[in-house]
């Protein structure tokens, strides 16, 4: 057979495939391809996903097929190998789990002054992690156990240079650097070059968004020195784009590459960013990056104008959304020819360990740490790597003010609502939990509850807005009510619109003729459907609560138990390492 090789890979495409997907099959996880894209030239990518457990899917990308289906099995190790198919969700484990996340996961109970056991992180990573001193032993407590009794759940990493073992809470992780710095590789070195690589290539698209700097462009006898991606680029501008490849080194310190796509019809952008050691690779990474599960024909979507309010690009949001799918904003600066700095034709050439010692002298050259976890359950090389004040997604506050636990101890009451028969004080204090946890109204509850919740349900669509909603008029809060009904409709959402539409005249009738309902009930069922009024009368008046709401049973969730499933079998090739 053919043994196809790329720069940055120790193995052919054709070896790396097989063995993936050989130790896949072995540990029991059925993958398929579900959708191929090939929008230009030379640039391809996959989606796959697990058959038995839907909802863990990867996207692969490349300049072949065969390099971005090995692009998107790589993502799959390394999505399992950290646990980050299950970083969202609740497990509902019991006590004979050995473990909850790894066999040598370390779990600290809360002390009764809640403050921080001194054996987590370090004294330098909790002032940088807790400047404030805000920051609570109970705010650490990982979402997936919920286990408030056993504690701070923390999993050991080491120090690249000094080899110190640090233990690093989970719920920091998964609230701070979801899923940067993971990687799966041919070996250890591999995978920590590419899981380094990404921090950069996110940390620098960072800074040169926020900062709104002028890239110099990587010029047309550069480009031709690499004829496949000059390839695409010409095949992409023929369809009626612009591509233009930017030195995103910052002067040559750093081995990042901007690409920008332009579409002139609507004046809109969007840019990708890609790093390596190689030149090469990184230019061609972020080439495929741009239309990765992108066709062109509709990819105006995720375009947007670029801006000269340095005020909103800079802003943190915006910055999480080019994390998330590069939908963030640009500014007109990137464009302009008064380059922040001189173009350089940087390289690293050099073998993987070769590659991976200039990426580490880089980092510590400016006094940064660099923390990894190494994993080989699943027989391939996997890390997750931290660097902290660079590799944040999200800013540490985000542990006070949005962590993903904040909702843990009303799980129970949440899920029990329709059941229960609360008193309108009791009512109240619920309301004033639920606006305590500091989430947009329009975060999903299931969301914030961890859990996949039914595809036709109240409680896909629930939204923490709409419950609030719904505790303030079950607690007989008539102007906390109306508040929330016309949060609602202003949304536009669809589902009950028509509940809405009709419980927002009915309770400005109880606030504005003090209840009297019957002066109304004909000029009502001109507009509504009787059993509507009916309906909406017994929700003011409290015989019926929460609308359309069942009550939750987790072992009924076919969709959520699949997902256990999947972590069952992880769980078992964990125990037989």
């Amino acid at each position: 057979m053919m043994q196809t090789f790329i720069d940055g890979k120790e193995c052919s495409l054709e070896d790396t495939i097989s063995s993936f997907k050989e130790k896949l099959k072995r540990y029991g996880f059925d993958i398929e391809e579900v959708s191929w894209l090939n929008p230009a030239k030379n640039i391809w990518s996959v989606h796959i996903r697990d058959k038995e457990a839907p909802m863990n899917f990867t996207n692969g990308k490349g300049a072949t097929k065969k390099a971005a289906l090995a692009s998107a099995l790589g993502e799959y190790f390394e999505r399992l190998s950290t646990n980050y198919f299950y970083a969202d969700y609740f497990l509902d484990l019991d006590e004979s789990n050995p473990f909850v996340h790894y066999p040598n996961e370390k779990w600290f109970k809360i002390p009764e002054d809640n403050i921080i056991p001194s054996e987590i992180l370090s004294e330098e990573l909790l002032k940088f992690y807790d400047p404030t001193l805000e920051l609570l032993a109970s705010d650490l407590i990982d979402l997936q156990s919920s286990n408030i009794e056993k504690g701070i759940c923390s999993i050991p990493f080491t120090n690249i240079v000094t080899q110190e073992k640090v233990y690093f809470p989970v719920n920091l992780i998964g609230n701070l650097y979801v899923s940067n710095g993971m990687s799966a590789g041919n070996s250890i070195e591999e995978a920590t070059v590419q899981a380094l690589s990404e921090i950069f290539e996110r940390h620098i698209k960072n800074i040169i968004i926020k900062e709104a700097l002028s890239l110099p462009e990587i010029p047309l006898n550069i480009l031709k020195e690499y004829p496949d991606i000059l390839q695409s680029v010409k095949d992409i501008e023929s369809k009626g784009f612009t591509l233009k490849c930017f030195d995103a080194s910052l002067g040559g310190k750093y081995p990042v590459i901007c690409s920008v796509l332009i579409e002139r019809k609507s004046h809109t952008c969007i840019s990708s960013f890609g790093s390596h050691p190689k030149f090469k690779v990184a230019l061609e990474r972020t080439v495929t990056e741009l239309l990765q599960g992108r066709e062109l024909s509709s990819i105006s979507a995720n375009l947007s104008e670029p801006t000269f309010n340095k005020e909103i690009v800079s802003d943190i949001h915006n910055l999480e959304l080019h994390f998330i799918d590069s939908s963030g904003l640009l500014h007109w600066n990137l464009f302009s020819q008064n380059d922040s700095f001189d173009f350089i034709h940087w390289n690293y050439d050099g073998n993987t360990e070769e590659e991976l010692q200039k990426l580490i002298s880089i980092l510590t050259g400016e006094n940064l740490n660099i923390f990894i976890a190494e994993y080989n359950h699943l027989d391939v090389n996997c890390c997750r790597v931290i660097v902290p004040s660079w590799s944040e997604v999200y800013q540490p506050e985000e542990l006070i003010e949005s962590n993903n636990n904040s909702a843990i101890s009303l799980r129970e009451t949440i899920f029990n609502l329709p059941n229960l028969n609360l008193s309108s004080t009791e009512y109240a204090s619920l309301f004033e939990q639920l606006e305590s946890l500091n989430f947009d109204d329009n975060k999903p509850v299931f969301e914030l509850l961890g859990f996949i919740p039914p595809k036709k349900s109240k409680w896909k669509e629930l939204r923490l807005g709409e419950l609030k909603g719904m505790v303030a008029l079950a607690g007989g809060d008539l102007f906390l009510a109306k508040e929330y009904v016309d949060w609602y409709l202003s949304n536009n959402f669809s589902t009950d619109l028509n509940i809405y539409k009709c419980l927002n005249v009915i309770i400005d009738i109880y606030i504005n003729d003090e209840g009297e309902i019957n002066n109304f009930k004909d000029a009502l069922s001109e507009f509504f459907e009787t059993e509507l009024i009916e309906t909406c009368i017994d929700l003011i008046t409290g015989k019926q609560r929460f609308i359309n709401l069942s009550t939750i049973i987790l072992k009924d969730l076919q969709d959520y138990q699949l997902l256990l499933n999947s972590y069952n079998k992880l769980q078992r090739a964990k125990l037989e390492c």
